[in-house]
């Protein structure tokens, strides 16, 4: 239960780091302009007050920050910061809709913990609390989007696109959202189908292989897609890598 409570409370630190970081800067930028227009005397009794009021803010709101980032680390899944990818390809009636341009100075879509940079790939970075907060469905919230079993909301470049099962392609034909995996195992990756892909988090790996690659496709009812991610392909192409 205490587990439990402590994750629970991990945004509302993050948001006090925030605000404390904020007061210290707004305090110490008040001191310095004091010590400023007190002089330079190093006598001077107002000085040596700023002087440590200063060394104080730093030395308080330091001691906070390497708190707070221990105790968050501590109750993370993750026990510390990680650096997880995944790739990933949208496929609507067998076309590929691609990620939306990101007008943003840092070439982020979504939040630092999880994001794309326009590259077909999710970016687990920094600390994480519990899975959910990593999952398939968050990585399309926090991008604007939104991921259910029966319905997807894309942010594309022309607005959001809401793709609904049932909905028909041009051809005429209904079509329903699934959701294939591909994970490796050495120099061979297996395909499944994932169910549960709304809650599915991606793997703990850096790269890509072996990280996932996952197809969201839309479509008619199958077993296994023939739709791979571009750098898995690139490996099959090398000859390093093997589908089954």
């Amino acid at each position: 239960m205490d587990k439990i409570l402590a994750i629970a409370n991990q945004d509302i630190l993050r948001e006090l780091n925030i605000q404390v970081a904020i007061i210290a800067v707004i305090l110490l930028l008040v001191l310095v302009f004091i010590a400023f227009v007190s002089g330079v005397d190093s006598k001077d009794k107002t000085k040596k007050v700023v002087f440590w009021s200063i060394m104080l803010v730093i030395v308080v709101s330091t001691f906070f920050f390497v708190g707070t980032t221990l105790y968050l680390n501590a109750i993370s899944i993750t026990k510390g910061p990680v650096h997880w990818h995944a790739d990933f390809k949208i496929i609507t009636c067998g076309q590929e809709i691609g990620p939306v341009d990101n007008k943003g100075l840092s070439n982020k879509l979504g939040t630092n913990i999880l994001h794309e940079h326009e590259d077909r790939r999710i970016h687990i970075e920094g600390v994480v609390a519990k899975e959910s907060d990593v999952a398939l469905n968050k990585f399309f919230e926090v991008q604007g989007g939104k991921l259910s079993t029966n319905e997807i909301i894309i942010p594309a470049n022309e607005g959001l696109r809401t793709i609904t099962n049932g909905d028909r392609c041009d051809n005429g034909q209904q079509g329903a959202w699934q959701v294939f995996l591909y994970t490796t195992d050495g120099n061979t990756a297996q395909q499944q189908k994932l169910n549960d892909f709304v809650n599915y988090v991606p793997s703990p790996h850096a790269a890509v292989p072996p990280g996932d690659c996952i197809i969201f496709e839309f479509g008619s009812e199958k077993e296994r897609t023939g739709q791979l991610c571009n750098f898995y392909q690139l490996e099959v192409n090398k000859g390093n890598l093997k589908i089954r």
